[in-house]
């Protein structure tokens, strides 16, 4: 889902522009007490100070939470930025794996991490697993965002890339609520296994068919068709096009009933996942068969439940309510 081509779901719609993550000197000047002329005494070294916010592109607010009887720092997203970076390090910082006190900074009654810092911590984590030169080039592709295709027949199936790999050498699990209803036979005959960028390949033939007549000719020469193949072509484009589009209509949240149950009965108790949806990916917990997510957006909130869905009517009131996972 990211594609250029058809503004897969992790493309360019809802992506930041490449984000340059630079170091950056912050510079202080030594206090002067006015009544005396003398030096004040300098803060202690930790947690490091800045004189003045440093730029958005470059830092992420961090807070505080208690998370299984502990106390934790997790990563707040500021505006659009590397989200799946984020989220596989709140992943990694509430398992206790990671830790980034030493990187923190304070700024009036707040704590920021500059985003060097996180993409480093992560580096770190992965080169335990794999040579340096793989990690590096691995996590790089997080600072923009990450190329996922969800397959809609399981909350797990993506296709396979490179960077997907990042979640398997970490030992975290990516999952989506994308799911297609098995008992729409419709639409499952047609959309499970299939990707969305396949799907969206199929609308795309869908929507630029104005009538069989006209569009025999055009598939015959574009595709190196027989007239009866090309003729078979347009009805199958025909007949799914109205498929796909329901089935997208009806999902625009990218979240489904199936989607959500599946979730809630793969999910291991107490496992910690990354979750991806609408452009975004935030880490989600599920303890007491219910399913907590992290709320990554700086001022939106810290940890929130999100109540078990048992019932059709349950789900309506839960869509109505809430905007799942960030």
């Amino acid at each position: 889902m990211s594609g250029e081509q058809h503004q897969h779901v992790v493309g360019t719609e809802g992506r930041p522009p490449p984000a340059t993550v630079t170091t950056s000197t912050c510079t202080t000047s030594t206090p002067i007490d006015s009544s005396t002329g003398s030096p004040k005494p300098s803060p202690p070294p930790s947690p490091k100070r800045s004189p003045r916010a440093p730029k958005e592109d470059l830092f992420y607010w961090v807070k505080k939470t208690s998370f299984l009887q502990r106390d934790v720092s997790y990563i707040c997203q500021n505006i659009n930025g590397p989200c799946p970076l984020l989220a596989i390090c709140n992943v990694l910082l509430l398992r206790g794996h990671v830790s980034i006190d030493e990187h923190l900074h304070v700024m009036g009654p707040s704590n920021f991490i500059f985003a060097r810092d996180v993409v480093s911590i992560v580096e770190n984590r992965l080169a335990e697993r794999v040579m340096l030169t793989e990690v590096v080039a691995l996590v790089q592709t997080l600072q923009v965002g990450l190329d996922v295709n969800v397959q809609f027949h399981d909350i797990g199936a993506f296709e396979y890339t490179n960077a997907c790999a990042i979640f398997d050498l970490l030992d975290m699990r990516l999952v989506h609520g994308w799911v297609v209803d098995p008992q729409d036979t419709a639409a499952y005959s047609l959309l499970a296994h299939k990707s969305y960028n396949q799907i969206v390949d199929r609308l795309i033939d869908y929507h630029s068919i104005e009538s069989k007549a006209q569009s025999i000719p055009i598939l015959m020469k574009e595709r190196s068709l027989s007239m009866d193949d090309a003729a078979l072509k347009v009805d199958q484009i025909t007949s799914e096009g109205p498929v796909i589009d329901a089935f997208l209509a009806d999902s625009a949240s990218q979240l489904t009933y199936v989607g959500l149950i599946q979730l809630h009965e793969d999910l291991k108790e107490r496992e910690l996942a990354v979750f991806f949806r609408n452009n975004h990916f935030s880490t989600i917990f599920k303890v007491c068969f219910d399913i907590v997510d992290l709320i990554h957006i700086w001022g939106g909130g810290a940890i929130e439940s999100r109540k078990p869905i048992h019932n059709r009517s349950d789900w309506l009131n839960f869509i109505e309510k809430v905007v799942l996972i960030g």
